[in-house]
Formats: C-alpha cells, structure tokens, sequence
C-alpha cells in the first residue's frame, strides 16, 4: 500500500474516535472517553507512518536517476596460428597394362636385339612383351650356352712322369705292368 493509503486511514479512525468522544460527553456516558482516547492515538500513528511514506515516496519520484550506458565493446579479433595442413601424400601413378601395340612393338625390338646378338637385351625386351617362352629360349641356349663356353676344362693324362688314370697317378712303371 501507498503512503497516501496508511494516511486516509489514519484520518479516518482520527475522526470516528472523535466523533464517538463528543457523542459520549452529550449524552453523559464518560465511558466512552477512554476507548475513543486510545483509537485516535492508533489512528494517529498509522496517519503519522503513512505521512512518512508518503514524503519517502516523494523524493524517490524526484531523485535523479543516473543511468550508466552500456559500455560500447569493440571485439577485435584473436589470431590463433594454426598449423601448416599437410600436403596430401601424392599418389603413387599406379601400374597400367601395357597395350597390345606397346607389347607388338616390345616383340619386335626384341626380335632386332637377338639379331643384333644383344642376348641380355632380347630377353628382357621379350618378357617385357609377355612372351616368356621366348626370352627363356633366349635365355638358354645364348646366355647359359655362353655360361658353360667361359669353363675351362683341362684333361690332363701325362704329366710329366706320371700318367693321370681316372684321377689316380701312377709312375710310368706302374702303368705298364697294370694294362
């Protein structure tokens, strides 16, 4: 309740207690003296509190309210360094067949390096082809045939005084008298 509330009232029981007093002194009855006494002390104070409010009420209506403005914020921005991203590992290029051109071709280079008796190259250029048989044909009768040529072997029956009989040596006088 308002200030102006507590006041009407106050006023209010001010003048009924009154109002009884003098009602009570006309018509001879002293004993509503007191009881209107005591209301229009209570009336009294509660018309008092509500003036009190009341001028509270007042200076709070009046007094200056200072508002504060809203602090203007300027957001700068935060630079977080971040890592590098990795380069993306690079595919390997991956193995693709060899057309049939690409294997004609091989057949055919490798047919001029057997002439040119390039034995290492025909059988490599062969197989690059596919044509294993071929570059194992190669292989062996040139390249393992060559293998064997490099060999040297020494058959060796006399040396000197001794004659090598299934790789036992025996003197000259031996030999004789065994045959």
């Amino acid at each position: 309740m308002k200030g102006s509330d507590y006041e009407a009232i106050g006023w209010v029981i001010i003048i009924l207690s009154l109002i009884v007093f003098v009602i009570g002194v006309m018509d001879g009855v002293n004993e509503f003296g007191g009881g209107s006494c005591c209301c229009g002390l209570i009336g009294l104070v509660i018309a008092q509190t509500g003036y009190t409010k009341k001028k509270k009420e007042e200076k709070l209506r009046f007094q200056t309210v200072y508002v504060q403005p809203n602090p203007v914020v300027v957001q700068q921005p935060i630079y977080v360094p971040t890592p590098a991203p990795t380069p993306a590992p690079i595919p390997k290029p991956t193995k693709t067949a060899p057309t049939m051109e690409q294997k004609k071709q091989w057949a055919i280079d490798a047919r001029n390096l057997e002439l040119a008796r390039d034995w290492e190259g025909a059988a490599q250029a062969f197989q690059k082809a596919g044509l294993y048989a071929e570059a194992g044909r190669v292989r062996e009768h040139r390249l393992e045939k060559d293998k064997d040529e490099d060999k040297v072997v020494v058959n060796i029956d006399r040396i000197g005084d001794n004659v090598l009989h299934d790789s036992v040596m025996y003197n000259e006088d031996d030999t004789e008298g065994s045959d």
